[in-house]
């Protein structure tokens, strides 16, 4: 891939746009279903390296603090799924929510006035 003006040149000369909302800056969320196959496909796994993701979204998931943000989630709900005995794909999502805000994790795009200060 090549950046060109804004695009990105896959081979074969087809285009992707790239586009960023000004309102986040390009700041995205990633769902927890990026870093858990499918249970039918492989069960208790995460993949928060090799999380499912566009090529464009691959672009930014693949900077260190991303992954190490991945992992720790990761690892949060491996913890839970042990302790209720669960598949890592049936973790309830509000509880690891909840918990991974206790730790300090950013979970929502900040706000205009939180950007600024």
């Amino acid at each position: 891939m090549h950046p060109l003006a804004g695009k990105v040149a896959l081979q074969g000369g087809d285009y992707s746009m790239l586009y960023l909302e000004e309102t986040h800056r390009g700041i995205y969320q990633i769902p927890y279903r990026a870093i858990t196959p499918h249970e039918r496909e492989c069960r208790n796994v995460f993949v928060p390296v090799c999380c499912s993701a566009s090529h464009i979204a691959m672009t930014s998931i693949r900077m260190e603090p991303v992954w190490m943000t991945l992992a720790e989630a990761a690892g949060v709900a491996a913890s839970m799924a042990i302790t209720d005995e669960l598949a890592v794909q049936r973790v309830d999502y509000a509880k690891l929510r909840a918990k991974l805000s206790t730790l300090g994790a950013r979970l929502e795009r900040p706000t205009a006035a939180r950007r600024n200060l």
